[in-house]
This record gives C-alpha cells, structure tokens and sequence, in this order.
C-alpha cells in the first residue's frame, strides 16, 4: 500500500474542499445560491482533476478518455455519498452527523481505488492489460461469489441482528448500522468505532478490492500486492470483534435481559465468509491455474 499516496490523496481532498467553499462564498454575494454553488463545484472538480493526476498519481501525458473517467468516477462516487447518507438517515433521521462522516468515509475510499485503478491507471502493454476475468475466462464463478457477497453483506448489515427483551416493558432489535448509532448514542464512542470500521469499512473495502482485482487490468506485480493485503484485511474482518461486542451489551444489559439471535446475524456471518472463501479461491486461481484455462 503506497501511503504517501493516500496521503497525497488526503490533501488534495481538503484542498478541494477549501476551493469548492471558497469559491462559493465568494460567488454567493453577486449570484444566485444554484449558479453560485455549479461553478464553484466545477472550480473544486478542476482542481482535482489536476491535482490528483500530476501530484497524487504522477501520471504524464493527455488523454480525452481520461477526463471521461474522471467525470464518471465523480457522479459514481456522488450516487455512493448520497445513498450511504441516504440509508444511515433512514435508519435514524438524528444522526446527521455520524451520516455524514460515514458517507464521506466510504466516499473517500472509492474514490481513491476508482481514481488508482481505472481513471489514472497506468498504460501497460497488451498482455498486461489483460484483467484476471479475460486471463481466466471460465472461472465465471468468481465474478458471481462477488455479487453474492455483496448481497448477503448489504443484507447483513441492515436486518436485524439480535432481538433484546428487558423484563416485558421494553424490546427492540438492532442491525449492524442501527447497534453502531446505538452505541455512539450511549457514548460508546470506542466500541462504535470498532464496530464502524471492523463490521461496515473493512467488509466494504474488501469487496471493493476484490471486483477491481478481478475486472480491471493490472500489472501482476501489483496484483500480488492487493492479494496481500486482502489476505490481512481477511483476518481483521472476522466475526470475533462482532461477537465480542454482542456479549459486551448483552453484559451491560444484565440477567434482566434476554437476548436473542436474529436473521441478520447469519447472513452477516455467510456474507463474511463468502467474502473470505472468494479471495482464497481467487488467490488460488492465479497461482495453479494456467491463463485462459
């Protein structure tokens, strides 16, 4: 993982940011609240696009395809802000701003393996431009073991994981995303965050990782490095951190409260070890099997 990178890619972020609000509390004062904001979104949007090409990916040369990429990544990684916002909000409209830290966070991420590996990617030649999907052709099986994966974790994430009764006066059941704000709520800020990051960021992140490792066209040096990481992404994003914190609320609860294991908790578990499955199974294809076999 090139982290001078990321954090090239953090700056520049921040400075699209201060462009896109500087800019707009400029235009405010001479120009209509909609106008104002276009052209300063479009000034943040430049500034990106620069930025990111020639300093955080050091890519030369000129390319209309590439600003075509640009554009698409950029509406993508909108539609990913707004509908992660859009599904935290929907869970509990209260949580404006753990929605936002969240859709910014899960935006960052995308953004910046979409910008690395499809809109600055690196010219290569015509053997190395081949993806693993054109390479072996016929594991079609992997491509599906993704989508199911995403599926099952989509699901996981928000049916409802546990059902927690407390004499009979009260009840309630909580998901992965509604037991995070939960906790956040009840000022559980450090067991939030392992939940946060262990149960929704990482999931996410590897999965993400996973389709571009299969569908994009990269060196094999460089695919050997993200399997790497994939295989240390595999073993912090097990069920145990998960599971610790069922038995930590259902401890805080007490012998008054009864809890019980819901659907989700078993699609959660099969969405994870699906996940786990497909990246061994991809690790395994690259190294035994011939290409276009």
């Amino acid at each position: 993982m090139n982290f001078k990178e990321i954090f090239k890619f953090s700056i520049t972020g921040m400075f699209v940011v201060g462009v896109d609000m500087g800019v707009y509390s400029l235009l405010i004062h001479y120009l209509p609240y909609t106008i104002a904001k276009g052209i300063s979104f479009t000034c943040g949007g430049v500034a990106a696009y620069f930025l990111n090409k020639y300093w955080t990916f050091a890519r030369k040369g000129k390319s209309k395809s590439e600003v075509f990429r640009f554009i698409i990544a950029n509406v993508c990684a909108l539609v990913v802000n707004v509908g992660m916002n859009n599904l935290i909000l929907a869970g509990n409209k209260e949580n404006v701003f753990i929605a936002l830290i969240t859709a910014t966070s899960v935006t960052a991420v995308f953004t910046y393996v979409i910008f690395k590996f499809w809109v600055f990617k690196i010219t290569m030649n015509t053997l190395q431009r081949q993806s693993l999907q054109q390479l072996y052709s016929k594991h079609v099986e992997i491509q599906i073991l993704i989508i199911v994966s995403a599926l099952l974790l989509g699901c996981g994430l928000s049916l409802p994981l546990m059902k927690i009764e407390t004499m009979v006066f009260w009840k309630n059941e909580y998901s992965v995303i509604t037991g995070i704000f939960g906790l956040f709520n009840e000022r559980e800020y450090f067991l939030s965050a392992l939940l946060f990051f262990f149960c929704l960021i990482f999931p996410i992140t590897k999965l993400v990782t996973l389709w571009i490792l299969w569908k994009f066209k990269l060196e094999q040096q460089r695919r050997n490095k993200i399997l790497e990481w994939l295989g240390i992404l595999g073993k912090w994003s097990m069920l145990d951190v998960f599971v610790v914190a069922i038995l930590i609320v259902a401890v805080k609860l007490g012998p008054m409260a009864s809890v019980t294991p819901r659907i989700g908790v078993y699609i959660f578990s099969m969405a994870i070890i699906v996940s786990i499955s497909t990246a061994l199974w991809v690790e395994r294809v690259i190294k035994r099997v011939p290409a276009s076999s």
